[in-house]
């Protein structure tokens, strides 16, 4: 089962069950953030014909993959075992479960 929760500042914290994907639409993505880089076990970056891509792997077993174009618009993104939140600003902020 899928949650949404908007909480007094309007941030949007996203949940999710291993069983099931979620798909949202945010309108312009600012930035993709991790909220504490101690949670991140490894990282690697690929430029594969004119796409950056990343992988990183988290010390809980959660993962994040994201890649974007050359003018910086993200074209994939994927994570898992993660808490992801929408900040006001729109940028999506990225730790490891509680």
């Amino acid at each position: 089962m899928s949650t949404l929760t908007i909480g007094k500042d309007q941030t949007v914290f996203l949940g999710e069950d291993e069983d099931e994907e979620m798909t949202m639409s945010i309108p312009r993505l600012r930035a993709i953030q991790i909220l504490d880089t101690a949670e991140i076990a490894s990282h690697r970056t690929r430029m594969i014909a004119g796409l950056c891509s990343h992988t990183i792997w988290f010390v809980n077993g959660g993962l994040l993959q994201f890649a974007f174009n050359q003018r910086d618009r993200i074209i994939g993104l994927s994570a898992s075992n993660l808490v992801q939140t929408l900040s006001a600003d729109n940028d999506l902020i990225y730790r490891t479960r509680l």
